[in-house]
């Protein structure tokens, strides 16, 4: 059952901390895990939870290993604090749509996602609105190959499709040789074909004076509205203090007003689709990075859809202890 929407500047005050808000819930969880009393100083609350953040989020540095009972009463908690059911962005229109990259299989949800809210008129994109998805020189993750491989499928089964990828003409089993599928920029553009197929009428790669790949342009139909255009980033690497090096929520945002800020108007509307339990946290990293380059005019609405059911419960920790490390860092 879908949840109520989050709306950052709407729903959760930044003067409202996430220990005020589940304040029980935390210690629930802090008793499951056998860590005591929640800490009443923000710092120290930081240091015991950062520990679940390190890493990535299918790869975390910290293994907790909480199963059978454990793990389904965390869950509950998890469900309780928003972290796990799709959520709904408020019906109507919006002037832009930026979809968070990741992992071969999340990009396609979350565009199915997208395609679905449209196709079921719930929103709809302002006359000359745009799509963004925000991919990057993440290298893929060897887990993503079984994915690749189904939505390499999907592809090789439309007919005429001019967005094709060169590479893909060549493919084929076993899914081990899909090497042109090499970062989460390439796996956004298969994602894009993958899910919207034959409404997909062009797609052109725009690259620097080096011929290093900026982003791709393509243009697709979106439901009963005119042509659309989608803008596949291919973000930089950045330094992480935690983790290899890679682009960021932060870093993908930043690219995309560095190159398309002048075509968002003041006072836009913008979706901004990832899905849970990253929602929330990805909601305030967005409008943090809008408000920090100038761009407070922009309003922001975050939605997507649940957790997948293999969601690890670190994953769902991890994202608790990034919200605490940005309540900590409002202090």
């Amino acid at each position: 059952m879908h949840k109520d929407v989050i709306t950052m500047r709407k729903e959760r005050s930044p003067d409202i901390s996430i220990v005020e808000e589940h304040d029980v819930k935390l210690q629930r969880i802090f008793d499951l895990l056998e860590l005591g009393e929640v800490p009443s100083e923000p710092s120290d609350l930081v240091s015991i939870t950062q520990q679940w953040a390190k890493g990535d989020h299918w790869t975390p540095e910290s293994r907790v290993r909480s199963f059978g009972t454990k793990r389904e009463k965390l869950l509950e908690l998890f469900d309780s604090m928003g972290l796990v059911e799709p959520i709904l962005p408020p019906k109507g229109k919006y002037d832009h749509i930026v979809v968070i990259g990741a992992l071969a299989r999340t990009n396609l949800a979350r565009l199915e996602f997208v395609k679905e809210l449209i196709d079921k008129s719930h929103i709809n994109l302002a006359d000359e609105g745009e799509v963004f998805f925000l991919g990057g020189r993440r290298s893929r993750n060897p887990k993503e190959l079984f994915d690749l491989g189904r939505q390499v499928r999907i592809v090789k089964g439309h007919s005429e499709l001019p967005g094709i990828p060169r590479e893909i003409e060549h493919l084929t089993t076993p899914v081990g040789r899909y090497e042109a599928f090499g970062s989460e920029y390439d796996l956004g553009q298969l994602a894009v074909l993958a899910c919207f197929g034959e409404a997909v009428l062009s797609s052109r790669e725009i690259t620097d004076e080096h011929g290093h790949d900026l982003y791709t342009k393509i243009r697709l139909k979106l439901g009963e509205d005119a042509a659309t255009t989608m803008n596949i980033l291919n973000s930089p690497e950045v330094h992480r203090t935690h983790g290899q090096a890679r682009h960021t929520t932060t870093s993908s945002i930043e690219e995309l007003l560095s190159r398309f800020g002048g075509d968002i108007h003041e006072n836009s509307r913008i979706l901004v689709v990832s899905n849970n339990p990253h929602i929330k946290r990805i909601g305030i990293d967005v409008a943090e990075v809008m408000k920090q380059r100038g761009r407070s005019d922009i309003e922001t609405f975050s939605c997507g859809p649940g957790a997948a059911p293999s969601a690890p419960t670190e994953m769902f920790l991890g994202e608790i202890a990034r919200l605490i490390y940005l309540d900590a860092q409002k202090q």
